[in-house]
């Protein structure tokens, strides 16, 4: 075979490679994308997984049926679009002594679970057994010790939030005689609680106050 020859067996073998390339890049852009992890697939690490039945992992040992770790993120995020009456994480106990969900922190000042939104954390109990039962030490952002200074008969005391369901409850920390307290008026407007007693302190007396909704 000739050098023409040649040359024009070359350019026709790359003309017959350039329109394979295209043909076969336009059959991959008309065929429909495959989503990933689909019913019946196995969930793919890295990958947005979709879905239409549920999930599940069991173990039937004595260990957990799913470790989720993370060096610099959520271990666990779940997320609902329901517009009401779902959650983004449910844990259910079946057997006394066990808890639906347990949030633990190993350092210190921090929690071991936080809630935030309207209402950071619910309780929620309707048959006659306890909704809330806290083991331990409680603290409370809106309670506190207030003094009455000598001479004196109401503390005014500074509490953020209170609107016109708020009350707040209050005792003396000290004996005085004849002293109690009286009256506690609460006031939205200048976001405070006025706590009174029974008559004018013979000497500064410490309150201990709380606030609810």
């Amino acid at each position: 075979m000739d050098a023409k020859n040649t040359h024009r067996l070359g350019r026709r073998a790359l003309l017959a490679a350039t329109l394979g390339g295209v043909a076969a890049a336009a059959s991959a852009l008309a065929a429909p994308a495959k989503v990933l992890g689909a019913d019946g697939d196995p969930v793919r690490i890295g990958q947005h997984n979709v879905g239409t039945h549920v999930t599940r992992i069991t173990c039937n040992e004595d260990v957990q049926a799913l470790l989720a770790q993370s060096g610099v993120g959520h271990g666990i995020e779940g997320t609902t679009d329901a517009p009401a009456a779902r959650a983004g994480v449910v844990g259910l106990a079946y057997h006394a002594g066990c808890a639906g969900v347990v949030g633990a922190n190993d350092a210190s000042l921090c929690a071991g679970s936080l809630g935030s939104g309207t209402t950071g954390v619910r309780a929620t109990q309707g048959n006659g057994t306890l909704a809330l039962d806290v083991q331990g030490k409680a603290h409370f952002s809106r309670s506190g010790v207030a003094a009455i200074a000598s001479g004196k008969r109401f503390v005014q005391v500074d509490v953020e939030g209170l609107t016109a369901n708020s009350f707040a409850l209050a005792t003396l920390q000290q004996y005085r005689a004849n002293l109690w307290v009286q009256s506690i008026t609460v006031s939205a407007s200048s976001a405070s609680i006025y706590i009174y007693v029974s008559g004018y302190a013979a000497e500064a007396t410490r309150v201990a106050w709380t606030v609810f909704d």
